[in-house]
């Protein structure tokens, strides 16, 4: 919308008009709040996620399956005999220990939890195979099989990969764990908790340690 004010002839101005005009240039600071340019948006928040780094580098693991640390490792990254990092020179035990656990704990963090609709998929499989059974005994006259035994009384539930590591670690040492996951091929925990389906037979490797089988 524009607005034009035209004056043919000052002298000739009423003051009625006059103050209507003075009224009108008055009131220009409030139109131009109401009709000016909109106000800039504020900055949105950054993101917090963006700058959060992980804790430990993702790159190689030694023989135990713990990253370099800058902390506790020496700088020239070299490994012992036995395949662990070198540790650095005057470094203390505490430290090294405090720094073992903090990765442990960022390692369970990660693991990724077992989810309702797998398990339901199983469950459906499971009773369309129970079902087809049924009706191939019913077509060729067979019995039907006997029930499953119990299970014994030492054997473990199935368990995910954060309860697996709360349970073996408050049984077992990291390094009887370590050895029980090279026992089955893999290079260290971080790919057991990639790979849950190898977490039976690690946890049978455990079990036959504790017993003095291996």
């Amino acid at each position: 919308m524009a607005v034009k004010i035209s004056i043919d002839d000052a002298m000739a101005v009423t003051p009625n008009e006059a103050a209507a005009i003075n009224a009108f240039f008055s009131t220009l600071p409030q139109l131009k709040q109401l009709y000016g340019a909109p106000a800039s948006q504020p900055n949105a928040a950054p993101d917090p996620s963006q700058d959060v780094e992980p804790l430990f580098n993702s790159g190689e693991v030694d023989s135990r399956g713990y990253p370099w640390d800058e902390r506790i490792h020496a700088s020239t990254q070299a490994k012992n005999a036995d395949g662990t990092w070198r540790n650095k020179r005057g470094v203390s035990k505490e430290l090294v220990e405090e720094v073992e656990a903090e990765f442990r704990e960022q390692l369970q963090a990660a693991a990724p939890e077992p989810t309702d609709v797998a398990q339901e998929e199983i469950s459906e499989q499971e009773r369309g195979l129970r079902e087809l059974e049924r009706l191939e005994r019913e077509r060729i006259g067979t019995p039907p099989p006997p029930p499953p035994a119990p299970p014994s009384p030492t054997a473990q539930p199935e368990m995910n990969f954060q309860q697996f590591m709360e349970y073996a670690l408050s049984k077992f040492t990291v390094d009887d764990v370590v050895a029980a996951v090279h026992g089955e091929g893999l290079q260290g925990i971080d790919q057991l908790a990639l790979s849950p389906q190898h977490i039976p037979a690690v946890l049978a490797h455990l079990q036959a340690l504790g017993s003095g089988e291996e």
